[in-house]
């Protein structure tokens, strides 16, 4: 008798949050959750889109695969809970309780800095909108294409304000253009904005610069 190959387990899926986001909203959920929230959105979508139910009304094909996006959507978010937990939710929970934003003084005291870096976000914005325009990235249920133009865009949103001072300052050193304070300006401003991101990065408690309120309202005026 022929023996039969043993069938290996499927090999882990490697964790997105661009992904992640895109399978709760396929549940009908947005940031932060629980799992209890997710377990309980499921059972709701798989009631509504069952094949059985929604045969009487003619669709049980496309019910069929409603229901196999709401599976995979379900075993993705599942499987990455916890990382997604440990990165975002467990910050947007200490926001949504009430958590003190950055004080008063402290954005007085970073308002120059936030006045170069809000500078340089709009312009880093321009191509980053120009591509996700041109993908069409608007849909409830993107492609891997589209996935990957909102993934690229949301790390040149947070990446792109930094080579855009850095053009600025190499330019101003290079043609020798305005005083000497702007290019101490703007190199200061480079080196909050990093040490900034790393500090964040490092304990996981967000980044005052992105917590301005300046910043976060930018911040949603170019992410549309």
């Amino acid at each position: 008798m022929k023996k039969q190959p043993q069938s290996r387990p499927a090999p882990a899926s490697e964790y997105d949050e661009v992904r992640f986001r895109e399978a709760l909203r396929v549940l009908g959920l947005f940031a932060p959750v629980s799992m209890e929230e997710i377990q309980s959105a499921y059972r709701r979508r798989a009631k509504t889109y069952h094949p059985d139910r929604v045969a009487m009304h003619g669709d049980a094909a496309g019910a069929t695969r409603q229901m196999e996006r709401i599976n995979l959507a379900h075993a993705y978010v599942v499987e990455h809970y916890q990382t997604f937990d440990r990165s975002r939710n467990r910050a947007l929970r200490r926001a949504i309780a009430g958590e003190p934003p950055v004080r008063a003084w402290q954005e007085i005291l970073l308002l120059p800095i936030t006045a170069v870096y809000s500078l340089a976000l709009l312009v880093a914005a321009g191509p980053a909108a120009a591509l996700a325009g041109a993908a069409g990235t608007r849909g409830a249920l993107m492609t891997r294409r589209q996935r990957w133009v909102v993934w690229l865009r949301e790390k040149w949103l947070q990446a792109g304000p930094h080579f855009v001072v850095v053009a600025a300052f190499a330019a101003l050193e290079t043609w020798g253009v305005g005083p000497p304070a702007v290019r101490w300006w703007l190199g200061l401003s480079l080196l909050v904005m990093l040490a900034s991101d790393v500090a964040s990065r490092a304990t996981g408690e967000r980044n005052p610069l992105r917590q301005h309120r300046t910043m976060e309202r930018l911040q949603a005026f170019v992410r549309g």
